[in-house]
């Protein structure tokens, strides 16, 4: 891992890893009635929870990335990403164990961390991370 990265890289990278953390969100199952399957059987006072993000900016409908065009913050606050920011401004590991970059700086080999499953049970593997970045390319925060 080099630490001579420059400030827009490290950016972007930051960037990436939260909106990927995004998509895993949105992948729990859904009971008629609108209950999560994680919920059944719960007392009925335990079943609804709200989260209320408060923030000086409009976000948008959903916190779909690939639909909207700002929204960090609250999924900064939700969902882990591939690699997380220390209060040093370091990366450390999130959802990537590790991670090389090239020594011409233009590729980025993650190793991402194994028997990690999404809420619904599906596996958190190489084939989302690249869903997920193609899917940004077409996406209103292409430009990221």
């Amino acid at each position: 891992m080099s630490s001579n990265r420059s400030p827009i890289f490290k950016q972007i990278f930051l960037l990436i890893s939260i909106f990927l953390i995004a998509l895993i969100v949105g992948c729990a199952p859904v009971t008629p009635g609108g209950a999560s399957a994680v919920d059944e059987g719960a007392p009925a006072e335990a079943q609804e929870k709200i989260l209320v993000v408060a923030s000086s900016i409009q976000y948008g409908e959903s916190f779909d990335v690939f639909t909207m065009a700002t929204s960090d913050t609250p999924h900064s606050m939700i969902y882990e990403s591939l690699v997380a920011i220390d209060t040093n401004y370091q990366f450390q590991p999130g959802l990537a164990e590790r991670w090389e970059v090239s020594e011409d700086g233009q590729t980025t080999t993650f190793y991402l961390k194994k028997g990690v499953k999404f809420h619904d049970g599906s596996d958190f593997n190489a084939e989302v991370v690249k869903w997920w970045a193609e899917g940004m390319l077409d996406c209103v925060s292409s430009y990221l």
